[in-house]
């Protein structure tokens, strides 16, 4: 149960501060009503994930579906609501021609780099709770 509840820290810390980031910067270019359009539609998003995810995750624990099954199906969902997160992005943000560049910078700056650093963190995690407990 202590390492379900780090991980879960660690998950909730997570999303908080990327919420955090995202308001800030989003209000510093974007402006406050476009910023609270963008997080009710990422919580709509975050809360679809978690829903389409569950039932992956109930056929894991209760039927011992394959770890490879599991994964394949985590990443179709995983790309498929990162598509869906920069297309929303598109729509909300950057709908004017010139700034196709920039959406690529605000979705790799804003959604691939913290996703990367959270896996890492992650696994740095696990590997150390793996040698103390």
């Amino acid at each position: 149960y202590q390492l379900i509840a780090i991980f879960f820290g660690m998950d909730v810390g997570y999303f908080v501060l990327k919420g955090g980031i995202y308001h800030l910067v989003n209000t510093v270019f974007f402006g406050v009503r476009r910023s609270v359009e963008w997080l009710k539609s990422f919580l709509f998003i975050t809360g679809l994930e978690g829903v389409v995810l569950v039932p992956i995750v109930l056929l894991q624990v209760y039927f011992n579906l394959s770890m490879q099954n599991v994964l394949v199906y985590f990443v179709i969902i995983l790309i498929f609501v990162k598509i869906l997160t920069f297309y929303k992005t598109y729509l909300i943000f950057f709908r004017r021609g010139a700034a196709f560049l920039q959406i690529f910078l605000y979705f790799c700056a804003l959604e691939v780099v913290p996703l990367a650093a959270l896996g890492g963190i992650l696994v740095a995690i696990g590997n150390f709770l793996k040698i103390n407990y």
